[in-house]
């Protein structure tokens, strides 16, 4: 290899949430929640970053907005979090309604925000207030819906009146009184179907909801009277991204099941619309900002990038760097032509391990799952693994097609990791492992079942590794939340050695490093970041313990490291690395997730938070 090769953001992560504000000395601004776990910011006149940075964790961010001009708000399914704007710190407690504290998922609903007074639906129909800079509840909760709460929004009304809007799995539109909780009016009239979004043109005193797969619905918010007839859906229908619509109300946009943006001329007696262009994405969040240009409408896409648009229809510029996605998982595939096979939220990619550029022939057409292996078959096609809810997902990369579990084998459901390896008749195989404690071993071409599963594992198996020893054994080796790790002749499903056994932490991954002389050493990482290490066919202890975390130390150096020795574990945003037989430490690379070996290459690839991969010769 000539030198460093660098793929320049190989993943992608998706915009969940978009909006629109201005700072308080008045410029647009456009702040985003992606895929990558963070929150960020643009200018919306230049489309620049704009500085904010705020990490969203693991959870789908699914609102997004600013009280008072000074506190970003943001939720998920579980709680409320806020941060300062101008910083980025977070501020004071998750806020999360009474009762939901033990739900570990789902006890929050829709949420709202108008000023500083922030609404949610809890459980049970419930909806909540909040003071968003004290994070103290306002007013009392009350009833909403019979069932749960499916959409929510809030505004002012010109007498000054906070005004809540919910809708709910009984099929009801109903408007409350934000001080005291008290329903106004009746129910709204119209929908067919339960209404699942809203848009509020403020200036206008509009308000519109999307009905589920019917139509759009506008009534006049202060008196509850329809403001027009239905808008029938475009394209091929309505989806629940939500709506964006310019304060005066003139304009709306929306986006259909196919991930195209449709704008809404809203001045005609019967609006009109027309589909935007998207030249890189699917749009799949939606917001309305102010900016020098005027109002503009930013769809965020599929692959993390964003575009705004006037609200006449034109693109505003170039599309928005977005959000990158971290590169989850990195496995090099050796043989004649050496590939490097990554993993992250947007699927699997491949790339050709000298050149660093794509090999698969339709870049974003492999799902991604969980775990990672890839093997050359005998007729030349190069198929990658990786394990679904449903069983084994088999890409062919070069054709890139899919291959659906089969369903025979209710063995092979809930899979969680993946790895490859060959029989001694050259037959390849991924041996895949369950939440029962199972691992399965499947013809890699054709996705039957070679065996037996292998057993003796008494919960969900999370980590699994496949060798061929010096004696012509092949080994394999798994672990997970039963704390032991087994090893087994793949071939005859006995068990080889005793258990070994990592403490009170999970086994996360397993890997088998051969080295001179013969010997094979397995290692395991568990859930705390602590690295051990054995010799594969006795079971005995190799060396001491290694630690993965923490600060990053010295740069990284592999100069004179014996390729496939290395062992480079993510954690705390370092990855961190070592001689798996030495124990020594040779390095750090901070902003990393993952790394792989390109054996037959010499060379050292490294998989980034950024979504970048480097190839590094030895």
């Amino acid at each position: 290899m000539p030198g460093v090769v660098r793929i320049p953001m190989a993943h992608h992560s998706p915009v969940r949430a978009v909006a629109g504000t201005s700072t308080p000395d008045g410029q647009g601004l456009i702040l985003t929640a992606g895929g990558d776990d963070l929150i960020r910011s643009w200018d919306a006149t230049s489309g620049l970053p704009a500085g904010f940075r705020a990490p969203c964790e693991t959870v789908p961010v699914t609102f997004l907005g600013v009280a008072g001009g000074r506190l970003v708000v943001c939720a998920d399914t579980t709680a409320i979090r806020r941060f300062d704007l101008a910083t980025g710190e977070e501020v004071g407690e998750r806020l999360r309604p009474p009762g939901a504290e033990w739900l570990p998922r789902g006890g929050l609903g829709p949420v709202a925000l108008i000023d500083e007074l922030v609404v949610a639906a809890g459980v049970g129909g419930k909806l909540h207030q909040w003071d968003a800079v004290t994070g103290k509840p306002a007013g009392r909760p009350w009833t909403a819906h019979t069932g749960k709460v499916l959409a929510l929004t809030a505004t002012r009304l010109r007498d000054g009146r906070a005004v809540v809007v919910s809708a709910g799995e009984d099929g009801l539109v109903c408007r409350w009184d934000a001080a005291s909780g008290e329903l106004i009016g009746s129910p709204l009239d119209g929908p067919q179907r339960p209404v699942i979004g809203f848009a509020v043109a403020g200036d206008a005193g509009l308000l519109i909801g999307q009905e589920w797969k019917g139509s759009l619905h506008r009534w006049d918010v202060a008196t509850g009277k329809p403001a027009g007839a239905p808008v029938r859906r475009a394209g091929l229908g309505l989806v629940d991204t939500g709506l964006a619509v310019t304060p005066d109300g003139r304009v709306l946009l929306c986006a259909d099941q196919a991930g195209v943006p449709w704008l809404w001329d809203l001045t005609r007696d019967q609006p009109v619309a027309e589909p935007l262009t998207v030249p890189v994405s699917l749009a799949s969040e939606l917001a309305v900002a102010p900016s020098a240009q005027g109002w503009l409408f930013v769809t965020g896409g599929e692959n993390g990038l964003l575009r705004r648009w006037t609200i006449e229809g034109r693109p505003v510029g170039e599309d928005l760097a977005g959000h990158p996605a971290r590169v989850a998982e990195l496995i090099a595939v050796p043989g004649d032509r050496p590939v490097v096979v990554s993993s992250g939220r947007d699927g699997l990619r491949a790339w050709d391990a000298t050149t660093g550029k794509p090999v698969q022939a339709a870049p974003g057409s492999l799902p991604g799952g969980d775990g990672l292996a890839a093997a050359w078959l005998p007729d030349g096609r190069l198929m990658v693994a990786t394990g679904t809810d449903e069983g084994l997902l088999r890409c062919d990369v070069f054709g890139g097609t899919v291959e659906e579990p089969l369903d025979e084998e209710p063995d092979h459901y809930g899979m969680t990791a993946v790895a490859a390896g060959q029989l001694p008749d050259g037959q390849v195989f991924f041996a895949g492992t369950s939440s029962e404690g199972l691992v399965n071993l499947i013809d890699a071409a054709t996705g039957e079942t070679l065996r037996e599963p292998l057993r003796g594992l008494r919960s969900q198996v999370l980590a699994v590794a496949v060798t061929t020893l010096a004696d012509g054994t092949v080994m394999a080796a798994a672990g997970g939340e039963d704390r032991r790790i087994l090893r087994w002749n793949a071939v005859t499903g006995h068990q080889i050695g005793e258990p070994l056994t990592v403490g009170k932490w999970w086994v996360m991954r397993l890997a088998f490093y051969p080295i001179a002389g013969g010997r094979v050493l397995l290692s395991a990482v568990d859930d705390d970041g602590v690295v051990r290490r054995w010799d594969a066919v006795t079971g005995e202890p190799v060396g001491d313990q290694l630690v993965a975390g923490g600060e990053a130390g010295p740069a990284l150096s592999l100069e004179g490291v014996v390729p496939g020795q290395v062992i480079a574990v993510g954690r705390d945003e370092v990855l961190r690395c070592w001689d798996v037989l030495t124990g020594q430490h040779l390095g750090d690379v901070p902003r990393a997730a993952c790394a792989a070996t390109v054996a037959g290459t010499g060379a050292f690839a490294i998989g980034r938070l950024d979504g970048s991969i480097t190839i590094t010769p030895l």
